[in-house]
């Protein structure tokens, strides 16, 4: 329901500023680094979820559970506890073998966990470079970060402590990830309990930023309801940031991750898990006048930003008098660079230690049994989990015991536990530890995708265990030849991948989305996903193509005609193409485009129907992948809950013969005289084109008369006249077809005509301004044949006009108080239907003087009402002359409502998410109404 939309943008505008930044992509990534998003994601948070509490009620609910545990340990009666705290790591990759990209090697992933260990426990390497001043308060904790053993199931994780997650699996948009994309899809899709695990997302993360964490809470009363924030609670960081290039001793491991150089030794984890446990920065996001609400780390005004070779002292921000110290930039909780970073305090300790045995979730980790040993577990890895068949996997056992049980004695395998069939080589059974080479091959039962679910049962003579995966072999449809053309004129959309000679909604894609429309470039059907009225973000949701085969072909392309529009800049949606090879096991991103960069007209926040000038084409190059075989391509809608998306006239073929046709205009009011050539092409190589089919009328639009001809079979230029048989105004969309054949190849092409029945025009306009500043524009309209409503437009130099106000089809005047004294003005109206997208002819210019000369004074709203700066980026101050109550308003330049808001006071600050542009900003006071041109630059 938009009204939800409506809602979300509203808050969007005035508080989640930093969404948008998080969006931005810097020409340089390091350039533009942000090591800590914490303190603005949980501004966030709480806009989100408003009974979230404040970080004062925070505080005030931590400090005397804080001071009884300090008041403890002073009187040596507290005794130390050992936390273990159980990991899962959430790899986000994009479907890169393990290793590569963002899906990274374990072992990093193993020297991350181990750098946790080492800094809270005060065991790392560079301890030694703490300095003197400051080794009396380096504190140390009994911790252990432990990756976990076992899933939310309770079964053995092959990897401990990892789950890796395919992007393109899931349906979700191209990296990099804003963050609010990461809370909003990502995370709820992906986060193991937070009662019993730690989740730490590893990813491509968007706008610079190295991670941020999910600030503790506490057990005040009115906190979110649901657990609604549970569903959002861990870490996440950059992949590029996610582990160390140094081993336990500090020395450079080789060959060395892929990781920035200022930020390779792990500390930005550090950092945010201390977050996760309740630091904060240690400037307290302030200025001296700030804390951080631990004792032992010196005041400072701000961030520091210390590299290599980390000299100390470095700067002294605060002065605190006797006994002042230099800023702690070796403190975790600083910006420093990671070779710079090396102590937390004992203050920080004992904080951490409060929140991990009083706040909900940081408690509960401690009892959690993710990461106890299993006496005896079975795992095992495969090569690969799906392909074309035959299919032929290596499976390897990593099965296993705990430190005193027996070793395992036997292992067996059952490589078809749900008997599916087909061929499987050498058996489908087997003893031993492997590994185990197994070839499936399910071709004997026809196309279709198979999935063999393997089991291994292993035994140590007293405990048994099972393990189980699945593994995916597709027996492909016959490749259909090239061209593989659909209009989607059939009015059927059948699931499926691949299996039949058209385009399928994949069965892979539960979510739905495509459907049928009769809002088409050419015919009478196009397929749309309705992204306005559901929300699909995260959601797969995607067409799949015939399987085919480029054997043979020279210049494959894939040609598609798109129409989008926006909802706004913080709800947008994208489009995907995927080639999908080694029957879907190899997924490569061909195009992809999304928000503005696929727009084909501006921003609406009204349902999107294109008209037949709203349509792009769009060419896929299949060229890299001549040759190759069982291929398809999956066309994917990344929905944001924006707006309307179209498809249509999808088109696979080898491009040496491309029809394209030429006109002399596109659109224009009947009787339309229009110039249409041909403008084919052929590849090097090729006989030129030697036989041409036009159809000037290829949908048979009945209440348009066409001469001299309908059809013609030469290459022309022909001129054509098209006039429609009606007075009623509108847009009448006539299609032009042309198919051309060199005797080798042959190609069609259909553009769109839009002829247009105006509206009539406004009539006998008049202006007058009677001695006052304002000017009453009024006319007659004698003859409406399909008018919604009139716009009035102002010039002060006769040339450039903008719409200054708008009245409804029975009101036939309006009255402009936003001129001034002594000045001239020029107006003209015409008339509009917005649903038809027409507009009238304007009428005659007329011209007025508004009179300086007044008896009495003009209000003082006229003269002190401001709104500045004007243009501006988004961020307005409106200015009353006194403190009152208004209603606010925005219209855009076609009168229509984008925002609105009220102030109370003299002084308001307005936060808009605008496209740019130019607005009209309405203030309406008890005493009037004022209007206000606004640019957003």
């Amino acid at each position: 329901m938009k009204f939800q939309k409506t809602w979300i943008f509203l808050v969007l505008l005035g508080l989640l500023w930093h969404g948008s930044y998080a969006q931005k992509t810097p020409k340089s990534r390091e350039a533009a680094l942000k090591r800590c998003a914490t303190v603005e994601y949980m501004q966030q948070l709480r806009a989100r979820y408003p009974s979230f509490p404040s970080d004062e009620a925070f505080e005030q609910w931590l400090a005397p559970r804080l001071r009884s545990l300090e008041e403890a340990k002073k009187k040596g009666v507290y005794k130390k506890a050992t936390y273990t705290i159980p990991v899962v790591v959430h790899v986000i990759h994009n479907g890169e073998n393990i290793g590569s990209g963002t899906n990274l090697p374990y072992a990093q992933i193993e020297s991350q966990i181990r750098v946790l260990n080492e800094d809270f426990n005060r065991t790392n390497a560079d301890a030694v470079n703490t300095p003197a001043d400051f080794q009396p308060v380096a504190g140390s904790i009994s911790i252990e970060f432990k990756l976990a053993t076992r899933d939310p199931d309770g079964l053995p994780l092959a990897e401990p402590g990892v789950h890796r997650v395919d992007r393109n699996a899931m349906g979700w948009s191209t990296p990099p990830f804003s963050d609010s994309y990461v809370e909003s899809v990502i995370k709820p899709a992906t986060i193991w309990d937070p009662n019993l695990y730690l989740n730490i997302w590893v990813l491509d993360l968007a706008g610079g930023l190295l991670g941020y964490a999910q600030f503790p809470e506490s057990t005040l009363d009115g906190l979110p309801s649901s657990g609604e924030s549970a569903s959002t609670d861990g870490v996440v960081i950059w992949h590029k940031a996610f582990g160390s290039n140094y081993d336990a001793a500090g020395n450079p491991v080789n060959p060395a991750y892929d990781l920035l150089s200022a930020y390779d030794r792990g500390r930005t984890t550090t950092h945010e898990v201390g977050h996760f446990l309740g630091l904060r920065h240690i400037w307290g996001d302030g200025d001296c006048s700030k804390d951080d609400f631990v004792s032992d780390t010196p005041l400072a005004d701000g961030d520091n930003a210390t590299s290599s070779p980390c000299t100390y002292p470095g700067r002294n921000s605060c002065n605190e008098g006797t006994n002042d110290l230099p800023d702690m930039f070796q403190n975790y909780m600083d910006y420093s660079n990671d070779v710079c970073m090396n102590l937390f305090t004992q203050g920080q300790m004992s904080r951490m230690e409060t929140v991990l045995q009083n706040s909900p979730r940081r408690k509960e980790l401690l009892s959690s049994p993710a990461a106890d040993p299993l006496p005896i577990y079975a795992s095992f890895q495969v090569d690969k989990q799906s392909g074309c068949a035959p299919l032929t996997v290596v499976l390897t056992d990593q099965s296993g015991v705990d430190s005193g049980e027996p070793p395992i004695s036997s292992w067996t395998w059952n490589f078809d536990l749900t008997d599916v069939g087909g061929t499987l080589s050498p058996a489908s059974s087997a003893t031993g530890a492997g590994p185990h080479t197994i070839t499936f091959d399910p071709t004997a039962l026809g196309p279709g995708s198979y999935t063999y679910e393997v089991e291994l049962v292993v035994d140590n003579g007293s405990k048994t265990a099972s393990f189980k995966r699945n593994i995916t072999v597709v027996v492909p449809s016959a490749p259909q030849a090239l061209p593989i053309v659909d209009n989607f004129e059939s009015g059927t959309l059948t699931a499926g991948n691949g299996t039949t000679e058209v385009w399928q909604v994949s069965s892979n894609s539960p979510d739905g989305g495509w459907a049928f429309t009769s809002t088409a470039y050419e015919g009478s059907q196009a397929l749309w996903v309705n992204n306005f009225d559901a929300d699909f973000s995260g959601k797969k949701v995607e067409l799949v193509s015939p399987y085919f085969s480029l054997s043979g072909a020279s210049k494959p392309q894939l040609r598609f005609y798109v129409a989008y529009a926006p909802y706004s800049s913080n709800f947008y949606d994208g489009l995907e193409v995927v080639l999908l090879s080694d029957c879907g096991a190899t997924e490569t991103v061909l195009y992809t485009k999304e928000g503005t960069s696929l727009a084909t007209a501006p921003a609406t926040t009204l349902l999107f129907t294109p008209t037949a000038g709203q349509w792009r084409e769009e060419i896929v190059d299949l060229s890299a992948y001549v040759g190759q075989s069982d291929l398809r391509l999956a066309i994917r809608n990344k929905g944001g809950y924006g707006n309307a998306l179209y498809l249509d006239a999808v088109k696979l073929y080898d491009a040496q013969v491309n029809a394209d046709i030429s006109l002399s205009a596109s659109r224009g009011k009947s009787p339309f005289t229009v110039t249409i050539s041909d403008a084919s092409r052929v590849e090097a190589g090729q006989p030129a084109i030697n036989s041409w089919s036009w159809d000037f009328n290829a949908t048979s639009e009945q209440n348009v008369g066409i001469t001299p001809y309908v059809t013609a079979n030469t290459a022309g230029p022909h001129t054509i006249t098209y006039e429609v048989q009606s007075t009623t105004a509108g847009l009448h969309t006539v299609q032009v077809k042309l198919t051309v054949s060199n005797g080798n190849y042959s190609d069609s092409k259909t553009v769109p005509i839009t002829i247009e029945v105006p509206l009539n025009a406004p009539q006998d306009l008049s202006v007058s301004s009677g001695g006052v500043p304002r000017v009453v524009v009024s006319w007659t309209y004698p003859n409406d044949n399909g008018a919604e409503g009139f716009r009035v437009e102002r010039s002060e130099d006769g040339q450039t006009f903008t719409m200054v106000g708008a009245t409804a089809l029975d009101e036939l005047s309006y009255t402009d108080e936003t001129v001034l004294l002594g000045k001239t003005y020029y107006y003209r109206v015409y008339a509009y239907n917005d649903t038809k997208q027409i507009q009238s002819d304007y009428t005659a210019v007329q011209e007025v003087s508004v009179s300086e000369f007044v008896t009495g004074t003009a209000p003082q709203q006229q003269e002190a009402v401001q709104v500045y700066p004007n243009p501006g980026k988004g961020i307005f101050t409106v200015t009353l002359p006194q403190a009152q109550q208004a209603r606010l308003r925005m219209l855009n330049q076609l009168g229509q409502e984008v925002w609105r808001g009220s102030m109370q006071g003299k002084h308001q600050v307005l936060a808009l998410t605008l496209p740019r542009g130019v607005y009209f900003l309405q203030i309406q006071t008890n005493e009037r109404l004022e209007t206000m041109r606004l640019v957003v630059e």
